[in-house]
């Protein structure tokens, strides 16, 4: 999982300072407040670092990538050629036989952490003007010097050797006079990260149509895809592996398997009764999924019944799809939905980061889904650990985030004005427009 997040210089953002990553992190704000763009910062990473191209600083996208985002000075802060781009992230360590040459770990819980800063240079190349590892106290980094020259520092062992340029944004360069055993322990930083950035899975806004049939070829797709398009590709696989669901509130000690889970949820929230994956024709691998709204209804097909219930489905398969110590990014997953399954969403996300120790970056408008954290943070089930809230807005110095206090007791202590509008004077005002029309009709006067 990650545990923080800060960036420089992208987009909307001068400096978003310190950002801490819980369990469940929740982003609020207007439109274009930039919310979007810290989103869009993890995905560029993690697409780079999946890019087949491993001299490339960073892959900045196209129509068929996580996220498009044009050249490098449509990503800097003011769009200066001039600026640089810096962010940090830590996250946990799991493996210390991998830096054993450097330090000596006894706990395999370590805190681990990147930073890098990317420039563009006077001939348009975009260049790594320095990135850095840190790893309990102990920091590498790799640094350019005016002359376009890097080096690579370790601190606490004063070592330095001159590098060629670095591949991509995260990676040391072959070392020609370091030991091998030096490069193997450099290496095992660069693969913590790439582990880490592998284990971010995204789902946007809009979410793709149903369709009348499946084709499920065998294969076991990594998410649902950024449109929730592997959705039901993703169950099938569940299904046929026999892949299970640890415990959570309501199922068995063994658990329950992936399907029923999903459907348990989609009952539980009143979208439909149950589902069923039917193959068409035995052998073909062509598959439909058929619903029913209610116990009695008859069965139909996912593309005759709510719209909604195609846009919550990739939600719900992939918090529970997603593998352990890995973090689900959704953006807005409330669209289309009744506010009934708004707040039924924050339990899924309680449940699955409990039983499947999933972590989830969520972008929302939500009323209805923070209420319901809310009251979960005053009923015990969650605590203040567990969820991190912010709430971002557009100032004279670009994006600015703000942290939300909570009491033991849910509540927000330092709410922003009109956070979800101005419901107390709609209210207020509903109130004494009802009064008026009352006296209006016993003939009183309103006058007053």
């Amino acid at each position: 999982m990650l545990t923080g997040l800060r960036v420089r210089n992208f987009k909307s953002w001068k400096d978003s300072g310190d950002i801490r990553l819980a369990p469940i992190t929740l982003l609020f704000g207007t439109n274009s407040s930039g919310k979007t763009s810290l989103i869009q910062l993890l995905l560029l990473l993690k697409q780079t670092a999946e890019s087949s191209d491993r001299r490339r600083v960073l892959d900045l996208g196209d129509a068929n990538s996580l996220v498009e985002l044009g050249t490098f000075k449509d990503l800097i802060h003011d769009h200066q050629d001039t600026d640089t781009l810096s962010f940090e992230i830590t996250w946990p360590g799991e493996r210390s036989d991998l830096f054993e040459y450097f330090v000596h770990l006894d706990d395999y819980n370590f805190p681990l952490g990147f930073d890098a800063q990317l420039i563009q240079t006077s001939d348009g190349l975009l260049a790594v003007d320095r990135f850095g590892y840190s790893i309990a106290n102990e920091y590498f980094s790799v640094d350019r010097n005016q002359k376009g020259f890097y080096r690579l520092t370790s601190i606490s062992h004063s070592k330095r050797y001159n590098l060629k340029s670095p591949m991509m944004f995260y990676r040391f360069p072959d070392l020609d006079d370091a030991p091998p055993v030096e490069m193997n322990a450099l290496s095992g930083l660069e693969y913590e990260f790439e582990r880490t950035l592998s284990k971010i899975s995204y789902v946007g806004p809009m979410r793709e149509d149903p369709k009348r049939n499946y084709l499920w070829t065998g294969a076991k797709p990594s998410n649902v895809g950024k449109r929730g398009e592997r959705a039901v590709e993703a169950l099938l696989a569940a299904q046929i592996t026999g892949r299970t669901v640890p415990a959570g509130t309501e199922a068995g000690d063994d658990g329950e398997p992936l399907p029923k889970r999903v459907g348990r949820w989609l009952r539980d929230m009143g979208v439909i009764h149950s589902f069923e994956l039917r193959e068409l024709v035995p052998g073909r691998q062509i598959f439909e999924l058929v619903v029913r709204t209610r116990p009695d209804s008859p069965e139909v097909l996912l593309t005759d019944v709510g719209f909604g219930v195609s846009q919550v489905l990739p939600v719900l398969v992939q918090s529970y799809y997603a593998e352990a110590d890995s973090t689900v990014i959704f953006e807005q997953p409330e669209i289309h939905l009744h506010p009934s399954v708004q707040s039924h969403l924050a339990d899924v996300f309680i449940d699955a980061a409990r039983t499947q120790g999933v972590q989830f970056l969520i972008e929302s408008h939500s009323e209805y889904l923070l209420r319901r954290l809310q009251r979960r943070l005053a009923e015990g089930v969650v605590t203040a650990e567990d969820v991190s809230l912010y709430f971002v807005e557009y100032g004279p110095e670009g994006s600015q985030l703000r942290a939300l206090e909570l009491d033991e007791t849910g509540n927000i202590k330092n709410w922003p004005t009109g956070f979800f509008g101005d419901d107390f004077t709609d209210i207020a005002t509903l109130a004494r427009l009802s009064a008026e029309h009352r006296l209006r009709a016993a003939g009183g006067d309103t006058s007053a």
